[in-house]
């Protein structure tokens, strides 16, 4: 199926709603993009927050494994438990449970896989950490191998930190990770110094290998805070410059450079006691800058955070306010749109299948109408195209109107035309028929007589016609009877009114009558159809009239065994003989047809047309109940019938007083008389002669 008539079939609603489909699709799809990016950018920065807050728990595990460590460094050197190793342990244990915790709720599997088997080396340290504490406890494990398990614990720590930063997709929240990360490493070093030398000072001396460890952790160092300087921002550097300051700072470096121009003295002559605590001060000072720098990026991680929600959000809110600002304003472009087009609609329909056909028929009956009235506009005052086709419309409804009344007049003028003719006509029939009655009483030669009976029938057949201009006209009949009348006096009324009379044929019938004021027309339609039947028949043949009872009156049968009609002639004229219609060009060609229609709609008489078994056509008329009238009276039987006007009619069919046939002389069927009655006018002009 094509989509031109599946659109065809769809009303101007579901139209409406195709063309406002496509655009809040796209609409909604490009709003489903940037939301969908802002949420997806909200869950970055919450993944980056969650890395961030689990570097910052790393680093302090760090610090206090660091602050462990040089205790218990101290502790074994000293040959003895250090004084605050009990109460540093229990630090590093909260800061242990603070790290698991929050490794608990880390998404592994979104790590890059160097840093999961950093996590994963770190875990596994931190296992070992209580057999560790366990040895240094029991003095079975030497300050060497203390120190380095401790660092490669921390160290861990802080390689998983570093690598966490490879996760993090916002360069500028890497880089406010790196930064801590790297102080970090850094405050690492300085730790490595202090535990380094610690372990010189209390053999006295630099041993093998160790003056080159020493300085190679502070070109480490110094190499990493040039990193730092290079990588941080302004905020950064100043917070680290602004931080690391005071005397115990320059004491230190005074310290560092001591210690390195000690290389080659049999004894470090530097204090123990000030050495710790100068450099753990200033281990102090790089956790307060890591602190610091640690917590600006967890705050400007959940920054990233709120204003991608924020963002997501505001972004939900404008596509929800934009589509309810397109679908308010479209539905009310839409109402304008229906709302006029539904009145036109409806009005149209009103107009074309109500009012109009109202005023015509009306019009048609020559009923009072109020043009002005039935031509009401349709009230749409819009001025765009809608508004231009309703006024257009009852441009169209006003002419229409106008041009059925103008056509009611044309019509009332020819049926008034017809009606003057008819009547004109009437009169001169009957002052012919009067005079031929007058001559065929007088009248005596055999042949003469025979001449006037057939110029009887030629006016009796005239007299028919002028009756179809009385019926096209609308006028009611003028010959009428006050008593019923046999039906096989009818038929044969009506046969005497054709030219081939003689060819008709009347089957036996029940003993059924006509009511008196049905007869003329029934006369008529009846024959009508013998004539139409007679006309188109070969001339040898015989047109046959039969009639039996039926469950709602009598059926006649006309039936000819002439050329026929087609399937398309029969299913119009039927139509035509149903519905008879205002008569126009088309109905013009089938006179009898309308006459007949005319006739048989005038007493609810049903007329058909159908196929001959002889190869013709029969017409069924079926009578109705109420033209069948009671038992024949004597009166009826002697041939004095009384009709409303006029002298008592000879009895149809049979000759009358003094006619050939009475001499034994081969005479015409003579015409039906006995309906022919004369108008009241008859015998003058009644202002209608010519």
């Amino acid at each position: 199926m094509k989509v031109g008539s599946v659109l065809g079939n769809l009303s101007l609603r579901p139209k409406i709603a195709l063309i406002l489909l496509l655009p809040v699709a796209a609409l909604l799809l490009l709003a489903g993009l940037r939301i969908g990016s802002s949420v997806s950018t909200s869950r970055q920065a919450a993944q980056v927050r969650g890395l961030t807050e689990f570097a910052l728990r790393g680093t302090a595990l760090a610090h206090e494994l660091q602050r462990e460590r040089g205790l218990t460094l101290g502790g074994l050197l000293a040959g003895r438990r250090s004084p605050g190793v009990r109460e540093q342990r229990a630090t590093t244990n909260r800061a242990l449970a603070a790290y698991r915790e929050s490794a608990a709720g880390l998404d592994v599997d979104a790590l890059a896989p160097a840093a999961a088997d950093e996590l994963a080396s770190a875990t596994n340290r931190l296992g070992g950490l209580t057999d560790l504490r366990q040895d240094v406890n029991q003095g079975s494990i030497a300050p060497g191998a203390a120190l380095d398990a401790y660092n490669t614990t921390i160290a861990d720590l802080l390689n998983t930190n570093r690598g966490l930063i490879t996760g993090i997709a916002d360069p500028q929240l890497a880089q406010r990770v790196g930064a801590f990360v790297a102080v970090s490493r850094i405050k690492e070093l300085a730790a490595l110094e202090r535990e380094q030398v610690s372990e010189v000072l209390d053999k006295g001396s630099f041993g093998p290998g160790e003056f080159r460890r020493f300085t190679s952790t502070l070109s480490t160092r110094a190499v990493l805070l040039s990193e730092f300087r290079a990588a941080a921002d302004d905020a950064q550097r100043a917070t680290f410059v602004d931080t690391l300051v005071g005397p115990e700072v320059q004491r230190a470096r005074e310290l560092q450079a001591e210690a390195i121009a000690s290389e080659d003295a049999s004894r470090l002559e530097l204090d123990p006691a000030e050495w710790w605590t100068v450099n753990s001060t200033e281990i102090d000072l790089l956790r307060r800058v890591e602190n610091q720098l640690g917590a600006a990026a967890v705050e400007a991680s959940r920054d990233d955070e709120t204003a991608a929600r924020t963002r997501a959000g505001l972004d939900a809110a404008a596509v929800l306010v934009v589509l309810a600002l397109a679908i308010g304003l479209s539905l009310v472009v839409v109402r304008s749109l229906l709302r006029p087009l539904g009145l036109l609609r409806s009005s149209a329909e009103e107009v074309a299948h109500s009012q109009l056909p109202g005023v015509v028929e009306r019009l048609q009956r020559a009923e009072p109408v109020d043009l002005t009235a039935e031509t009401q506009p349709i009230g749409i005052r819009d001025r765009d195209e809608i508004g231009q086709v309703a006024r257009a419309f009852d441009a169209v409804h006003s002419t229409a109107v106008r041009v059925a009344a103008e056509q009611a007049a044309l019509r009332r003028s020819v049926a008034d035309m017809f009606l003057s003719l008819g009547r004109r006509l009437q009169a001169l029939v009957h002052r012919q028929l009067e005079l031929l009655d007058e001559l065929e009483r007088t009248e005596a030669d055999p042949q003469q007589l025979r001449s006037l009976f057939r110029l009887d029938h030629l006016a009796t057949r005239m007299r028919r016609n002028a009756e179809n201009l009385l019926v096209l006209s609308g006028a009611e009949p003028v010959r009428r009877w006050s008593e019923p009348v046999p039906l096989p006096r009818v038929i044969r009324a009506a046969s005497a009114e054709i030219e081939d009379y003689n060819r008709v044929g009347v089957m036996p019938m029940a003993d059924v009558r006509i009511v008196g004021h049905a007869v003329s027309d029934v006369i008529h339609l009846l024959a009508e159809l013998i004539e139409n039947a007679a006309a188109f028949s070969p001339p040898g043949t015989r047109v046959q009239v039969s009639g039996e009872p039926a469950a709602h009156g009598y059926l006649l049968e006309v039936e000819d065994q002439g050329i026929g009609m087609s399937d398309e002639e029969l299913e119009l004229a039927n139509e035509q003989l149903a519905k008879p219609t205002t008569i126009d060009l088309a109905s013009a060609q089938r006179l009898g047809f309308y006459v007949v229609g005319r006739l048989a709609s005038r007493h609810s008489i049903k007329v058909r047309l159908r196929r001959s078994w002889f190869g013709g056509v029969a017409a069924l008329v079926l009578l109705p109940a109420s033209l069948l009238g009671g038992p024949e009276t004597e009166m009826e039987r002697a041939g004095t019938g009384h009709p409303e006007v006029g002298p008592a009619p000879d009895d149809p069919g049979e000759p009358r007083r003094g006619a050939p046939g009475e001499r034994g002389e081969p005479v015409p069927t003579p015409v039906p008389r006995a309906f022919a009655v004369k108008s009241p006018g008859a015998g003058r002009d009644n202002g209608m002669a010519g």
